[in-house]
C-alpha cells in the first residue's frame, strides 16, 4: 500500500513495483473513477466525486474486492 499526496509519485511507484513483481496495481481513485462511468450507482458516486465529497466506506471496500477478486481470477 502507497500512501501520499496527490502528485507525490504514488501512481508511478505503483506501476514500476507491479511490473517489476508481476502483480496487478490497484487505485481507488481509479476504481471509483471508473465506477462513476457506469449505471447506478454510478450516478451517485459521479456527483460525490464531482462535489469533492468522500465516497462511503462500503462502496470503496466492494470496489476494492471486485477488482481484487479479478485480477486474481485472471491469473
Amino acid at each position: 500500500m502507497l500512501v501520499g499526496p496527490p502528485g507525490s509519485g504514488k501512481g508511478t511507484q505503483a506501476g514500476m513495483l507491479a511490473k517489476r513483481f508481476g502483480v496487478p496495481s490497484l487505485s481507488t481513485g481509479g476504481l471509483l473513477r471508473q465506477l462513476a462511468d457506469g449505471p447506478e450507482p454510478g450516478a451517485s458516486i459521479s456527483r460525490a466525486l464531482n462535489r469533492g465529497d468522500l465516497i462511503s466506506d462500503d462502496v470503496v471496500v466492494d470496489a476494492l474486492h471486485n477488482a481484487v477478486a479479478r485480477a486474481a481470477s485472471s491469473g
